[in-house]
């Protein structure tokens, strides 16, 4: 699980997503996911994004392997 801010200037979501779009196909095509949230460098500092991030955290650890 990759997470970023939409309006993150220092890391943009749209590296992390060119770089998902190129790897090659080695196994599962879903083992890696690209997850956005409202805010920038540090979105977790807004109260929605903090709250959707845990959820997907949570689920992501939980997740089977």
């Amino acid at each position: 699980m990759i997470a970023h801010g939409y309006s993150d200037m220092v890391t943009p979501y749209a590296v992390s997503q060119y770089v998902l779009n190129h790897l090659p196909q080695i196994g599962e095509g879903d083992r890696a996911e690209l997850r956005c949230y409202r805010g920038g460098h540090m979105f977790y500092i807004d109260g929605e994004s903090r709250r959707l991030f845990s959820a997907d955290a949570k689920t992501f650890y939980e997740a089977e392997p």
